[in-house]
């Protein structure tokens, strides 16, 4: 986290950005799906997450919907540029298949 950002935000703007960044703490996990444990610590182990639907879901419901947010509601109002058959027709799996 940029501290400069830290220092002059608000309070507000702050415990979102702390918030935004424990969405990146993910736990390894095996091919079951079970947590995955150190042999040294006997702690779950951690990696670095990457965005994905979650932290939207998780960030609108608490800090409401950001102009971002705002802006893909507006969106997906709106019938689709290309429909699914065009889309398929266009697909090399998709013919194939």
């Amino acid at each position: 986290m940029r501290a400069s950002y830290c220092e002059n935000t608000t309070d507000r703007e702050f415990c979102r950005l702390i918030e935004h960044e424990l969405y990146h703490i993910g736990v390894e996990r095996d091919e079951d799906g079970e947590p995955i444990y150190s042999d040294h610590t006997g702690l779950p182990k951690h990696y670095l997450a990457g965005h994905d639907v979650e932290v939207f879901f998780g960030e609108t419901k608490r800090w409401g919907a950001d102009e971002s947010v705002k802006r893909l509601l507006e969106i997906a109002k709106n019938a689709p540029f290309v429909s699914e058959t065009n889309i398929a027709a266009c697909c090399g799996n998709c013919v194939i298949g």
